[in-house]
């Protein structure tokens, strides 16, 4: 029986079996139909009866997507007339604008119409102004997305991030960027991937440069701290991503320190949030026993100081190091301005993929094909998967190959295509990232995993492949790969 290779956080905590059953990996096409009428049940009956429910609830979405289409026509015509209200107005009470600035009476004109429209929906003035801008750009700068929205083809959502981001482009891009984001949002694919697809397309695009954008941004960086219900709160920021990625690491690592502590029953989120708590308000409370760090020795070294006073990268300060996965290019390396990747959040600066680099402890090297950016080779006898090869499969596939999950696939189970008992290989072209839900579903339910759109699943596929999953209730979904760091998304912008 295949074990799981790498079960996540709290599972072997429960003490969860998750291994698939014994004939997990043959059931495609017919054959499994008989399957499931060898356990005694019904399978043909059971997709007949899902598949109206389905058709049903499929034509709520589209009929949902249509009228939102239909509302952003509207709303900039109830903005039109709103205004010009507002005038008609202003032009039979002269006193109303009497020595104002052209500017302000027009600010008037528009302030009035959002009053009229916020209290129409029941919106705060604020919402209101997001939904006229969203509403606005497009109806006029993005005419295929609001045809895909009005036919139902892209979700309401996707098609509120393609605005919000093209509203970030300057206008002579848009049409290049409307092209390729439409296109995908119209695939088997969620909002969230939409809207990462489109922060990698808005930096290929953009005609700034990535480090000029990143100095003016960093500027407006913030924390946050919203009361909830409860006695409870919510904490937020927003930071540089190499910022980010080092916190989300370093109370990674602390809680994975706890984890064997005696009597200890956190959850991995759980102490996450204790150490973070720790980490701010009681620096020392680390190296008691029972704190998120924990550990066999008993301490955790305070963090040395870097530049400027504050912490020092990884690997300098902490007993519980954390790890990042940064992308650096060559030539990036010797001064270039290509920039660095750094996993689970995106493109960096050059600069600051440099200072990484620089206090990285230990480098993977990876051989990959300049053209996709596909990994070359890897030794695929051994059953146990090498770390520097998860790495490897962690960049050439960046999150689990479930349609629209987005868990990175660092995180993920490796799923063998081929069992390895059955002969499969344990190499790049036999494993596949599952995070531990979508693995347990493709070995424990009937949902089923083809390799290449429209295949019989009889067809050979790797990580970096087509993958199309079929449904309890008979539909298909293809999940596609997202590209690697190496692989620009569109032609670069004119300079």
């Amino acid at each position: 029986m295949e074990e799981f290779t790498t079960p996540r956080e709290g599972s072997a905590e429960r003490g969860l079996d998750c291994r698939p059953a014994p004939d997990a990996d043959t059931d495609t096409g017919p054959a499994a139909d008989q399957e499931w009428m060898d356990r005694g049940i019904d399978w043909p009956r059971y997709e007949n009866a899902l598949a109206p429910a389905l058709g049903e609830l499929a034509d709520c979405a589209r009929a949902e997507r249509a009228l939102m289409a239909r509302r952003a026509h509207v709303i900039t015509t109830v903005m039109h007339h709103a205004e010009d209200a507002h005038r008609r107005w202003a032009t039979t009470h002269p006193e109303s604008s009497a020595s104002l600035p052209s500017r302000l009476v027009r600010d008037l004109a528009h302030s009035s119409a959002v009053g009229e429209l916020a209290c129409l929906l029941k919106l705060t003035e604020r919402a209101a102004e997001d939904l006229i801008a969203q509403s606005t750009v497009l109806t006029s700068a993005l005419p295929r997305a609001l045809a895909a929205l009005a036919a139902g083809r892209i979700s309401c959502r996707s098609a509120a991030v393609i605005t919000d981001v093209a509203g970030e482009l300057p206008p002579t891009v848009v049409p290049r960027f409307e092209e390729r984001i439409v296109a995908y949002a119209e695939g088997d694919v969620t909002d969230a991937q939409v809207a990462a697809r489109a922060r990698r397309l808005r930096d290929d695009l953009h005609p700034e440069s990535l480090a000029t954008r990143r100095r003016r941004c960093h500027d407006d960086r913030r924390v946050w701290i919203r009361p909830a219900g409860d006695a409870m709160a919510w904490l937020g920021g927003y930071l540089a991503a190499e910022s980010a990625a080092l916190i989300e690491a370093t109370l990674t690592a602390l809680a994975r320190e706890a984890r064997d502590a005696p009597d200890e029953r956190r959850t991995m989120e759980q102490r996450r949030a204790d150490a973070l708590v720790d980490l701010l308000t009681d620096p020392e409370s680390l190296s008691r026993p029972g704190s998120p760090a924990a550990t066999a020795t008993g301490s955790v070294d305070r963090p040395v100081a870097g530049p400027a006073g504050r912490p020092s990268l990884p690997g300098t300060g902490w007993l519980a190091r954390p790890v990042l996965a940064v992308t650096v290019p060559v030539g990036t390396m010797l001064g270039g301005p290509e920039p660095g990747w750094l996993a689970g959040f995106g493109r960096i600066p050059a600069d600051q993929a440099r200072q990484l680099a620089a206090a990285a402890t230990s480098f993977t090297r990876i051989v990959t094909d300049p053209a996709d950016g596909g990994i070359v080779s890897i030794d695929p006898r051994q059953y146990r998967i090498p770390a520097a090869l998860r790495r490897a499969l962690a960049q050439q596939t960046a999150n689990c190959r479930f349609p629209g999950c987005r868990a990175r696939a660092d995180t993920c189970d490796l799923d063998h295509r081929v069992p390895h008992r059955q002969g499969g290989t344990t190499d790049a072209e036999n494993l596949l990232p599952l995070c531990r839900t979508h693995h347990l579903r493709k070995h424990r339910t009937a949902w089923r995993m083809l390799h290449g759109p429209g295949t019989t699943g009889t067809d050979t596929g790797t990580a970096a492949t087509s993958i199309t999953w079929v449904s309890p209730g008979g539909r298909r979904y293809t999940s596609e790969p997202e590209p690697p760091p190496s692989v620009v998304l569109a032609d670069p912008p004119p300079f």
